[in-house]
């Protein structure tokens, strides 16, 4: 069995949900330790072998629920693909570049909490011009 624990953040997204399916698939089948989605909006339903827990990525805490769920690695989906009507660019900037650069999913929080691997996915229009792209964590 691999012992891999994963998190997904912007797993009620339509992407976050395509993987945390397939990764709870794999949990039910004894391949995959764990499938957690974190999102700031739960999800309809969860697939059968995930778990949820609610989490900003603009705001602090996400190092807590990473230790109490012992996550292995994270894969952070979280952004604003599709604004609705009532957005705003500055809501859209706090989400897209400051919750990728300025929460606890960039490298101190993750390296505290014994992070191993971390998966980035944007699109280019998230990237700010402070942004300076994370090689890896090892």
């Amino acid at each position: 069995m691999n012992t891999a624990r994963v998190l997904v953040t912007g797993s009620s997204g339509y992407v976050g949900r395509l993987l945390l399916d397939a990764l709870a698939a794999r949990v039910v089948a004894g391949q995959l330790g764990a499938a957690v989605g974190a999102d700031v909006r739960e999800p309809g339903s969860l697939p059968a072998g995930a778990t949820f827990v609610r989490h900003d990525v603009r705001e602090m805490g996400l190092a807590a629920d990473l230790r109490a769920q012992r996550i292995t690695c994270v894969v952070h989906l979280a952004s604003i693909v599709t604004p609705g009507k009532g957005s705003t660019r500055a809501f859209e900037y706090s989400v897209d570049v400051e919750g990728l650069e300025g929460a606890e999913v960039t490298a101190p929080a993750l390296t505290i909490s014994g992070m191993a691997t971390v998966s980035f996915s944007w699109t280019l229009s998230s990237i700010g011009p402070s942004f300076m792209p994370v090689v890896s964590f090892v």
